[in-house]
């Protein structure tokens, strides 16, 4: 059916080209109108929620999701929200009425998210409170910045102060709360102050020792998969490292120990809401040499062996501009393709690429030969009209982050991200958060934006959630309940927000 439609626009074009080669320009005003109407209806014909058919409440619900934007729509580009920083205008998404909407919107499948920087910070903060955490106190270097935390038995040497110390000799000990939260989050007091990503990846440095410690992990990641299920997200698909960790203690955490975490996570989560699950895309960072890198590619491919309803791909992780490329790991990730297939193992990168305002950033190029699942961010895409197009005829998907793009300094205005231009042309998109936890937020805000600067219908809404459950890695009898599982919400939602009529 998709491939018919996609063949009907283009023979009308063919046609429209015929016409014109004639007669350029319908002169009679009933003709043009007929002209326009059909031009019109082609375009449109291109986005994918073209085929979808409405019953009369959705209809209806439409009808007053459009209604609720209509009053930031009004607005001159300084005064509306979506065209600014996210932590400048937040009062203003609070305010608005398509919040509320949303927050009760079920969200099907969360596809792009890293566990860490996802739920709530306050447990971390909380953290701070055991006489075992310390805080660095010593000059920046590249992986330990100053106020880099870490939970540990005895002092980890002279530069280091335990947290309740600190706390206790502060003037403020709210105000030195504040700044613990701000040493590990982005914020406004992060913008205009020198590169954004260096701030955003010492959030990282500074928490990650603290919040890998087994007990506070386990705490955060249940709180975090709480919050999501609470916020009606059905899946998640964190991308994350599953290989071997180091325990506060010096013990190591094997991968199956990894997996086996995640699998109880899922289950704590699933005693209130039963139809919660969780899957793993098994991400490294591209700081990492090519050896490293082969190594933790093999054991992804062993994992989703193993593993194969839990473990989705793989991805490489950082700033695009400053680390490696995928082609600098080649070599590594076509050794891991070839072990995949000797196993039978279906191996489908979920793989950063495009998240970049450069020019010369080649990345999307690897992406789509490698016949990549989803491609993470994708912003750079709608520079590469055969790289679009070539997405859509490979059926990739490319999951949207819009604050995040935003707060890390890709795009201001959210009305000219390139996901407008992915929708009109029919490549699929999902929508994810990212970060949303370390950026302050949750995912709803995600979804306020979208609505109202990319102009979305609520079927446009309706394909972004069918695709987050086709692309997702859920096998196809467990995509199929979960889309039945997710439809009786959707129609109960509905019905709600047409009763708002």
């Amino acid at each position: 059916m998709r491939k018919i439609r996609l063949l009907l626009p283009l023979l009308a074009i063919l046609l429209a080209e015929s016409a014109m080669a004639s007669n350029p320009i319908p002169l009679e005003r009933d003709e043009y109108d007929a002209a326009r109407d059909a031009l019109i209806d082609l375009d449109r014909s291109r986005r994918r929620s073209a085929d979808l058919e409405f019953n009369e409440a959705e209809r209806a619900a439409d009808r007053v999701l459009q209604a609720m934007k209509s009053e930031w729509l009004s607005l001159p580009t300084w005064q509306y929200p979506p065209a600014h920083r996210f932590h400048e205008v937040r009062e203003a998404y609070d305010a608005s009425p398509l919040l509320n909407v949303m927050e009760l919107l079920p969200k099907g499948a969360m596809l792009h998210v890293h566990p860490s920087a996802t739920g709530s910070f306050d447990l971390l903060l909380e953290a701070t409170y055991d006489p075992h955490v310390y805080i660095y106190q010593g000059p920046d270097s590249l992986w330990q910045p100053t106020g880099s935390m870490r939970w540990a038995d005895t002092s980890p040497g002279p530069q280091w102060a335990r947290a309740v110390d600190l706390r206790a000799a502060a003037d403020d000990a709210d105000a030195f709360d504040r700044e613990v939260l701000e040493s590990i989050t982005l914020g406004l007091e992060d913008y205009d102050n020198g590169d954004v990503w260096t701030h955003f990846e010492n959030n990282f440095s500074r928490m990650w020792n603290l919040a890998s410690e087994p007990t506070i992990w386990r705490r955060h990641m249940i709180n975090t998969c709480r919050e999501l299920a609470e916020q009606h997200v059905q899946l998640v698909e964190f991308h994350t490292w599953i290989g071997a960790g180091r325990n506060a203690d010096g013990s190591v955490r094997k991968p199956k120990e990894v997996v086996q975490f995640w699998l109880e996570v899922r289950d704590s989560i699933r005693v209130d809401h039963p139809d919660f699950d969780i899957k793993l895309v098994g991400a490294i960072t591209r700081w990492n040499d090519a050896d490293t890198v082969r190594d933790y590619l093999h054991l992804v491919v062993d994992l989703k062996q193993q593993y194969p309803d839990l473990i989705v791909g793989y991805d490489l992780v950082s700033e695009e501009d400053k680390a490696a490329t995928n082609y600098d790991y080649i070599e590594p990730i076509l050794a891991a393709h070839r072990y995949a297939d000797s196993l039978g193992v279906e191996l489908r990168p979920c793989i950063h690429s495009g998240e970049s305002n450069r020019l010369d950033n080649e990345n999307l190029y690897d992406a789509i030969l490698l016949n990549a699942k989803r491609i993470g961010h994708g912003y750079g895409m709608w520079r590469h009209p055969e790289l679009m197009d070539r997405a859509l005829k490979q059926d990739i998907a490319i999951e949207i982050c819009p604050i995040s793009n935003q707060a890390l300094g890709y795009v201001v205005d959210l009305r000219n991200h390139p996901a407008v231009e992915y929708l009109a042309r029919g490549i699929p998109i999902v929508l994810s958060p990212d970060d949303p936890g370390m950026m302050r937020y949750r995912w709803v805000y995600d979804w306020v934006a979208a609505t109202s600067a990319w102009d979305l219908s609520l079927a446009d809404i309706k394909q972004m959630i069918l695709d987050s459950y086709e692309y997702s890695g859920y096998n196809d009898q467990d995509r199929a309940a979960a889309v039945d599982a997710w439809e009786l919400e959707w129609y109960r939602w509905v019905s709600w927000l047409a009763g708002q009529e």
